[in-house]
């Protein structure tokens, strides 16, 4: 599964802080109620998913490979690049240059997709070079949806 840059949804972002956005009150998923003038407000999308946002970049995944942890063709990742890989955190590193999404296997010194039809790849001597970040999150859309990026 690799890494693409991602556009910003074709809106106008004055600051990073305003790169996610979520409505401001819950939406019903049913009829409305009496009690609606008393929504509460949800929370920030930044606060919740971005602790360290010096250090925080949200990518495009691509490919297949790791599907298996709910990451699909299409998806938004957030990428913590200050946290230290734990074993079996998902990663994004890279290989010969290109920006891939893998399971950390510390204790096989692997590297693994999901995908079955797919190797593990050696883990190499230097993790911090060839660790890029930590996905903290995923935000996929619907099928049928896509983000127009």
């Amino acid at each position: 599964m690799n890494i693409m840059p991602i556009c910003l949804l074709h809106t106008t972002i004055d600051s990073p802080e305003q790169a996610l956005r979520v409505l401001e009150h819950k939406l019903p998923s049913g009829f409305s109620t009496p009690a609606e003038d008393y929504l509460e407000n949800l929370p920030n999308l930044n606060k919740l998913l971005i602790k360290h946002p010096a250090a925080t970049i949200i990518g495009l995944a691509s490919g297949e490979a790791m599907t298996g942890h709910g990451i699909m063709d299409g998806s938004f990742v957030v990428i913590d690049r200050s946290i230290e890989p734990a074993n079996n955190a998902t990663i994004v590193t890279s290989i010969a240059g290109k920006l891939s999404i893998q399971i950390l296997d510390k204790a096989n010194r692997l590297l693994r997709p999901t995908n079955k039809k797919q190797r593990p790849i050696p883990l190499p001597a230097n993790l911090h070079t060839f660790c890029k970040g930590t996905i903290t999150y995923t935000i996929t859309p619907e099928r049928g949806f896509a983000f127009p990026c």
